[in-house]
């Protein structure tokens, strides 16, 4: 008996992904959200960043997955990580996140990291995140992805925010790269 299936097994015939068919921001946004307990923070009961980042990654991952119809994502990069204020025990800690931009392979999804106290009602923005994910094929090797199109307004601003954050990503890296060989 396998209790276990592999990644992308389920008992559903696999359906062909159609790279061609572009989506729109919309279409994979999502929200996750769990109370946080004692296991999740420390002795002052603020909630450990470790257990947001991980939150953060599973989060963006289901962005990923369904925007690329790919079972197999996997995290290449995060971008930033702002903490701006404690997650506190007994919050509870909602992660809305949404495709920002997609390259060929790869997807940036923008993740804010918001809690709740559930008695007073009171919601803060505790953390920001920019998290880069590369869709998988079978034999784990990159494969290409839908690519993202605006739906409205909003959306195109959202992309051209990201595309202008990647340019500026890929200046700084090559600087970087630059540095390290004079370095060497």
């Amino acid at each position: 008996m396998q209790i276990f299936r592999q990644p992308g097994e389920n008992n559903q015939p696999r359906q062909e992904r159609d790279i061609t068919q572009g989506r729109s921001i919309e279409y994979s946004r999502s929200t996750t959200r769990q109370m946080m307990g004692v296991i999740d923070a420390n002795v002052q009961g603020n909630v450990h960043g470790g257990v947001i980042m991980h939150m953060v990654d599973e989060a963006a991952a289901l962005v990923a997955i369904k925007h690329s119809q790919c079972d197999r994502v996997v995290t290449a990069r995060i971008e930033t990580f702002d903490f701006l204020e404690p997650a506190l025990i007994g919050d509870v800690v909602s992660i809305p996140c949404e495709m920002n931009y997609v390259g060929r392979t790869s997807m940036e999804i923008g993740v804010k990291v918001l809690a709740e106290n559930l008695r007073t009602g009171e919601v803060r923005h505790v953390a920001s995140s920019h998290v880069i994910f590369v869709a998988l094929d079978e034999h784990g090797k990159p494969t290409p992805v839908p690519p993202l199109v605006p739906a409205n307004e909003e959306e195109q601003k959202i992309i051209e925010l990201a595309q202008a954050r990647r340019m500026y990503r890929q200046r700084i890296d090559e600087e970087l790269r630059r540095m390290s060989e004079k370095q060497h």
